[in-house]
């Protein structure tokens, strides 16, 4: 349960400002043709709040079919959209087991413009998947699963954190306002990483790039992610940079992490591990030299890591305190090179 000061400030905000415009002050237009996701990741405090039939998207989020909806962003104080917009169910696992599915957001380009937005104009929202302090928590900590990433290599997808409140055509409900965040666009990462993603439905381990591709599977045994795959680029987006020869891969969905430790979360039986709480390796078998290498490359982050989670402002303490000690036994693993070389020199065997 979120604690009651916490509560009340969001109470006092709710009495003050209207939901649909979120604060009294318009914002400029952004200068430029910046994105929406653009303008409002490094903003402090953004809450969206989303109009709709929300019933019916619960009923048919199998379905992933877009509906009517009107959208409200707000950045502080200054509301930033304002607009008729469309919302989907999306996701694979999450919409069956998860109460509230994850939505993607549809506005119209020529709406955007007008604001002086860019024309990327869908956004990918992840929210807390049940009602309650539970919910609160695996969105928490699957949102520092994203920024730890992100402090490895900027060769990651970008989140925003967000508040989202639901409106059931115009109603407030018991229980509207959840945590949650928008994913950046796959087409602004490719953009940012000034390349392109292939459009392909799978790979092979053979044509991504093998630095990039250990780093990565190092942090995914890291937090105790084994929900990923190459073959089937399963939560994987593979970008192709023109300084790099091969494949850039970038890692998405966290919620099967055994950092996140989320009630439905399962590990596969081929793997022969109990819980998702246990690692296991998926990445290159590796030479000492390279797992040394390895342990050495996420050791200098270690007090980088823990500080972020530590100072991690979208999180309560004892989300804080699960995610810190879950890294703290993969660091001491790492401070034990007779185990991480055994770990890292069992992985897939391509040479």
């Amino acid at each position: 349960m979120r604690n009651p000061k916490h509560l009340f400030v969001v109470f006092v905000l709710l009495l003050h400002l209207p939901v649909y415009s979120c604060g009294q002050e318009k914002a400029e237009p952004v200068a430029g043709p910046a994105s929406l996701f653009e303008t409002l990741v490094d903003r402090d405090s953004v809450t969206v709040t989303i109009d709709t039939d929300w019933g019916r998207v619960i009923r048919k989020k199998m379905e992933e079919e877009y509906q009517r909806a009107h959208v409200t962003i707000c950045a502080g104080a200054d509301t930033l959209v304002d607009l008729d917009a469309q919302v989907a169910s999306r996701g694979v696992m999450r919409k069956r087991v998860c109460f509230n599915p994850p939505l993607k957001l549809k506005f119209g380009k020529s709406d955007l413009r007008n604001l002086g937005f860019d024309g990327h104009h869908v956004l990918k929202l992840v929210m807390q998947c049940t009602l309650g302090g539970g919910g609160e928590s695996l969105a928490e900590k699957e949102m520092a699963a994203y920024g730890l990433y992100r402090i490895l290599t900027p060769q990651s997808f970008r989140i925003r954190p967000i508040r989202l409140i639901i409106l059931n055509n115009g109603k407030n409900r018991e229980n509207n306002i959840f945590d949650g965040f928008i994913i950046e666009p796959e087409k602004e990462l490719a953009d940012r990483m000034q390349g392109q993603i292939p459009k392909r439905e799978t790979c092979s381990v053979l044509m991504v790039e093998r630095p990039q591709f250990n780093r990565m599977a190092v942090f995914q045994y890291m937090i105790g992610n084994t929900d990923w795959a190459v073959a089937n680029l399963h939560n994987l987006k593979v970008v192709k940079v023109p300084e790099y020869p091969k494949l850039i891969p970038v890692p998405y969905d966290f919620d099967y992490a055994g950092m996140v430790d989320a009630h439905y979360a399962v590990p596969t039986e081929s793997l022969n591990i109990n819980s998702v709480r246990e690692r296991h390796y998926l990445g290159f078998s590796c030479s000492e030299e390279d797992a040394d290498k390895l342990a050495a490359e996420f050791l200098a982050k270690k007090q980088e890591f823990l500080a972020f989670c530590n100072a991690f402002p979208w999180a309560e303490d004892r989300t804080r305190r699960s995610v810190v000690k879950y890294l703290d036994d993969f660091f001491e693993e790492l401070e034990n090179p007779r185990q991480f070389r055994y770990v890292f020199g069992n992985g897939i065997n391509h040479k």
